[in-house]
C-alpha cells in the first residue's frame, strides 16, 4: 500500500510539474505578444511624429531618441510628457515639435499592452 502511495503521488508531482511548466510557457508567451505589441505601436507612434517632422537633408543618418508619457483617453492616448533621451540637438528639436503636433497616439484594447505604452521610449531617425 505503501509503495502504491508513492506512486500515486510521483504521479500527482509530475501532473504538477507539468502544469506549472506549461503555466511558465504561457506566461512567457504572454510577455513575448505584450513586447511585440509594444513594439509594433512604438512603429505606429514613430511614423505619426514623423509624418509631421520636417525633414531636412541634415537630418539623414542622425537620430533622435525620447521618451513619451502618454495618458490613456479610452482608444487613444494624449501627450502627457515628452523627455528627449539623447540624440542630433536639431533634429530633437524638430522631433520636439513634431510629438507636438501629433493629435492622438491609438491604443490597443489590451490593457497590459496600454500599460507598457504608456512610458514608451522611440527612436526617431528619418531615412
Amino acid at each position: 500500500a505503501e509503495k502504491e502511495r508513492k506512486q500515486q503521488e510521483a504521479a500527482l508531482n509530475d501532473i504538477f510539474a507539468g502544469l506549472e511548466t506549461e503555466s511558465t510557457q504561457n506566461s512567457s508567451a504572454r510577455q513575448q505578444f505584450i513586447s511585440d505589441e509594444a513594439q509594433r505601436y512604438g512603429a505606429i507612434y514613430t511614423q505619426l511624429i514623423q509624418q509631421n517632422l520636417l525633414l531636412e537633408d541634415s537630418y539623414r543618418g542622425r537620430s533622435c531618441r525620447v521618451n513619451l508619457k502618454l495618458i490613456p483617453t479610452g482608444s487613444n492616448a494624449i501627450l502627457g510628457s515628452l523627455s528627449i533621451l539623447d540624440g542630433d540637438s536639431r533634429l530633437c528639436a524638430a522631433t520636439k515639435r513634431a510629438v507636438a503636433q501629433v493629435q492622438s497616439y491609438p491604443l490597443p484594447k489590451d490593457p497590459d499592452i496600454v500599460k507598457s505604452l504608456k512610458d514608451i521610449n522611440l527612436t526617431v531617425s528619418p531615412e
